[in-house]
């Protein structure tokens, strides 16, 4: 058996990329060419002699950050309808065009040309940064680079922009199309977020509001009308400004599968409850009347469990049966509903947690 057949993948890998990159590197000096980077005069295309390295190295990089995610995590980074959603409003507000090459611009004066207050500006344009979609050289300036340079062009700008708002909303009816069944059908439009988060963006510049999300914007759109099809069981009585939260309200089995979904999500290692029970010192509380706020029991049981002197409240908008309180903290949790921005129902407890 060979060397390469008993080891490790993820070391065969990390192999491979080594070996490509020098060859690479061994290439572009000998052309005096620069090495790859992301500002914004980088070069743009490498040159053919290093093609098959090239594609060592992308495939082999994939595989290895694929490798190396936990599953949830692996199926969460694929979803990029996230990414989408920066990108999007990129290109349809034609960002790019604001920030000179060579030169910065603030976010401030990004904001002042564009629908979106200056606080959304900063949220939607450092998370595009993250995928190297414009850079921050100092705190509140943006600068291009070279992922965003090239959208100061008109037709690149035009090629995103399509995608955001024709492809992908297109591409998610797909399914919808052949089934018979309306509510995927309405489910399937209803999900192109991207598209109805920028759509929502123009109507409310901050999102700021329970009421004013991408989701309760495109069912308020007439979404039926827009699919052709007739939907029992959806109201469009969003348009009298409900929040998600009031759709659960009335409708038990949507809000178990949103708070199952959400458990789901949060069993990803980032979001372990550990970080919360093992790095403060609940111990040194006593006994302490805890109120959970915005969550639907998971950590309350978890401290119970830890801490037999505390006794907690968790609270959210919702109340869903979705987490089992064992028999034995029962007189120390207790799972109850309550608004966020109404008088507080809990008063007088040592601490407030907000998740």
């Amino acid at each position: 058996m060979s060397s390469s057949e008993t080891m490790p993948r993820i070391l065969q890998l990390a192999n491979a990329i080594s070996a490509s990159v020098i060859n690479i590197q061994r290439v572009l000096s000998a052309k005096g060419i620069s090495s790859p980077s992301f500002g914004e005069d980088a070069l743009l295309n490498l040159p053919l002699e290093v093609a098959g390295d090239h594609d060592i190295v992308l495939d082999a990089t994939a595989e290895l950050h694929d490798l190396l995610l936990e599953p949830l995590n692996l199926i969460y980074r694929h979803g990029g309808h996230n990414n989408l959603v920066s990108l999007g409003a990129i290109a349809e507000f034609k960002i790019a065009d604001m920030v000179l090459p060579n030169g910065c611009v603030s976010l401030r004066e990004i904001a002042d040309q564009t629908p979106l207050t200056e606080q959304m500006t900063i949220r939607l344009l450092r998370h595009a940064i993250t995928m190297r979609v414009f850079r921050e050289p100092e705190p509140g300036m943006v600068a291009h680079t070279a992922a965003s340079k090239v959208l100061s062009h008109s037709a690149a700008n035009n090629w995103l922009q399509s995608g955001t708002r024709k492809i992908w909303p297109a591409a998610t009816k797909v399914s919808a199309i052949q089934d018979e069944d309306a509510s995927l059908s309405l489910k399937a439009h209803r999900d192109d977020c991207a598209y109805w988060t920028i759509e929502a963006l123009k109507k409310w510049p901050a999102l700021q509001e329970p009421n004013e999300t991408a989701r309760l914007f495109a069912l308020s759109c007439h979404v039926m009308n827009v699919l052709k099809r007739r939907v029992q069981g959806y109201s469009l009585s969003n348009e009298r400004g409900e929040t998600l939260y009031d759709i659960f309200a009335k409708d038990a089995e949507r809000a178990t599968r949103w708070e199952r979904g959400m458990a789901i999500f949060s069993r990803r290692s980032q979001f372990d409850l550990s970080y919360i029970t093992n790095h403060y010192d609940w111990e040194s509380l006593g006994q302490a009347q805890v109120v959970d706020i915005g969550s639907q029991g998971q950590l309350s049981v978890a401290l119970a469990r830890e801490f037999g002197k505390l006794s907690l409240t968790a609270q959210d908008l919702v109340k869903v049966d979705g987490v089992t309180i064992p028999e034995r903290l029962r007189n120390r949790v207790q799972l109850t509903t309550h608004d966020l921005f109404s008088t507080r129902s809990c008063k007088g407890a040592d601490v407030y947690s907000p998740r």
